[in-house]
């Protein structure tokens, strides 16, 4: 029987978590759910909002756990996240690093994309038919 995948949990590699950290509990709301100090910072930090959950790592902190696999950088990413109205997300994000302007897609999606400060990209969508 093959193996029953039952969620990903994607890790943001930055170079420093706090800024991070900061964009998406003091600016978007999410909790910090568990984390943990390196080298007398915040090495990593798990945070949710809602169903939606991810990692916020620090390279340091990676490079010390990974050691002996010699994990390369520079890390960067982009999040797609489902929102249920991203109209109502707008307000939240719009003095951000906006990288995509809020738009409305031809496959019926409302759209916008931010680069937090660690530099990955966060793209926030809704169905169309679904927003409020």
């Amino acid at each position: 029987m093959p193996a029953h995948f039952r969620a990903a949990t994607p890790v943001l590699i930055v170079d420093a978590v706090e800024p991070t950290r900061a964009f998406f509990v003091d600016r978007l709301g999410f909790s910090v759910v568990h984390e943990t100090t390196h080298a007398q910072r915040i090495g990593r930090c798990v945070v949710a909002r809602g169903d939606v959950q991810f990692i916020i790592r620090s390279t340091a902190e990676l490079r010390a756990d990974f050691a002996e696999s010699d994990v390369a950088g520079p890390y960067k990413a982009a999040i797609h996240i489902d929102v249920d109205d991203v109209g109502l997300l707008v307000p939240e994000v719009a003095d951000a690093d906006v990288v995509l302007a809020p738009r409305k897609t031809a496959a019926g999606t409302h759209e916008i994309g931010v680069r937090e400060p660690g530099g990955n990209i966060i793209l926030f969508a809704s169905r169309v038919e679904e927003a409020r």
